[in-house]
């Protein structure tokens, strides 16, 4: 089942055993059924159904990762194995990417036949820890898929069955959402940890559905990925946040002072498109200036004169009146794990036009020294996980420390996010750790709330002392 010929028919139980899964580790088994096959077959014939069956299993091989096994285990069922996966969740990321990859028809030898499946999953180790039990479990839950219409899936879990019905009512409001103007802005401020001022906002999307209600980024951001509406999301909020950037520098809460945003950039969007480009473009459109709300440059074309050419970059003149030095963009580590050279680049050209950068949640991913010193990078973000033990858990109070002594030795500085209480804001400044954020001191507010927050913090933080 792992090589060959996907479409090649394997006797079932054999096919489960010959991937050699590891099925004490988390992973998924699904049974795919072709929708009405019997049916194609009658209109078409058996040569046509034979040559069908061999392109499905060429196109689940291009959907699925190499590690997957891809294979028949009945004359119309494939079986897929999915190994070694992070999350139960990714299964049903994974199964809307399958059913987007199907939704263009086969063409075979001139004949346009559109191809639609019903899915039983089970989960390993959950739903069984043999190949006898999982086969089983998704063998139940494909029955329960035919009994209702064509693109169907059902989880073993009942659990999943839950997110999976999820998932998709999002994704489907998520499509109409930008036209109705459902996503907004708010803010959170971060704190210098020795005098309190504020030293940023840092720019968090929220999605207040009309009919859902509000719905957490945790849920509708990795949707937005999947789906390629990423970037769509992040022009929106550069263009808003750079809106409202320019209406609080023009009211002066900090005598001429700049306020700095932090923007979060997918690292889908650096793999998919020039970020650079994207960036400058949106951003080059706002002055720094005393002028009041949403005052742009007269035109697209005036924007655009700003540019000139040098060396086949981008220079942009007159950056004392943009906002570039204004917004820092907020990365992951994981961007680093396709395309390194390209995305250094990146960072360099944003970093070189005054934009600063930061590594958002930094320690939980692909943490490593060797690439650190190389990076173009003004901020370490200490990641929430370990702010949250840093009281009573050595090994993270010792990481935090860690990360601070590493930052100071490169020349960036460390936020720590997710300060709840003034011990952790305490133990933080004896470590060193150089601007802290979180509910203890601000929490995310809109931007109506923020004008009034930062009238009032010059009083207020005499209380956090």
């Amino acid at each position: 089942m792992g090589g060959g010929e996907p479409s090649a028919v394997v006797p079932e139980m054999n096919a489960i055993n010959t991937g050699k899964a590891n099925y004490n580790r988390l992973g998924a088994f699904i049974l795919a059924d072709i929708y009405r096959f019997t049916y194609i077959n009658d209109v078409y014939g058996f040569d046509i159904g034979d040559e069908l069956l061999k392109a499905v299993g060429r196109r689940l091989r291009d959907i699925f990762r190499p590690t997957d096994i891809i294979g028949r285990v009945s004359s119309d069922t494939f079986g897929i194995i999915l190994t070694d996966l992070k999350d139960k969740e990714d299964v049903i990321i994974l199964l809307d990417r399958l059913r987007k990859a199907f939704e263009q028809p086969f063409n075979i030898n001139g004949n346009v036949i559109s191809v639609a499946m019903q899915m039983g999953i089970a989960i390993f180790p959950d739903n069984g820890k043999s190949a006898k039990e999982v086969y089983k479990n998704a063998d139940i839950s494909l029955a329960k898929a035919k009994k209702n219409t064509e693109w169907s899936y059902v989880f073993f879990s009942d659990d999943l069955n839950s997110k999976a019905s999820q998932f998709l009512l999002y994704k489907t409001h998520l499509e109409k959402a930008f036209e109705k103007g459902e996503f907004v802005i708010y803010y959170q401020p971060y704190f210098d940890i020795n005098t309190l001022c504020i030293a940023g906002f840092e720019a968090l999307t929220r999605w207040k559905s009309e009919e859902l209600g509000f719905i957490s980024p945790i849920h509708f951001i990795p949707i937005l990925e999947e789906s390629g509406l990423i970037s769509k999301l992040e022009t929106w909020l550069i263009n808003q946040a750079c809106k409202d950037l320019e209406y609080l520098n023009s009211i002066k809460l900090f005598a001429n002072m700049p306020i700095p945003i932090s923007i979060n950039i997918s690292p889908i969007s650096f793999k998919n498109e020039d970020v650079y480009e994207k960036i400058v473009n949106i951003t080059s459109r706002y002055k720094k200036t005393d002028r009041a709300a949403s005052t742009h440059f007269e035109s697209e074309e005036h924007a655009q004169s700003l540019n000139s050419s040098e060396n086949g970059l981008q220079v942009y003149h007159g950056l004392q009146h943009t906002l570039f030095g204004c917004i820092n963009i907020e990365i992951t580590e994981s961007l680093f794990l396709e395309n390194f050279d390209k995305a250094i680049s990146t960072l360099e050209k944003l970093r070189s036009s005054g934009f600063k950068i930061s590594i958002d949640d930094f320690g939980t991913g692909y943490s490593s020294f060797s690439y650190l010193k190389d990076l173009p990078i003004d901020y370490l973000k200490i990641d929430i996980s370990f702010v949250r033990h840093i009281l009573n858990d050595k090994k993270s109070r010792s990481i935090t420390k860690t990360i601070i002594e590493l930052a100071h030795n490169l020349e960036m500085k460390t936020i720590a996010e997710g300060v709840e209480t003034k011990e952790q804001f305490e133990l933080l400044k004896s470590l060193g750790c150089d601007i802290v954020q979180g509910f203890w001191l601000a929490k995310p507010m809109p931007i109506s709330e923020l004008v009034d927050f930062i009238e009032s913090w010059e009083h207020e933080k005499i209380n956090y002392y």
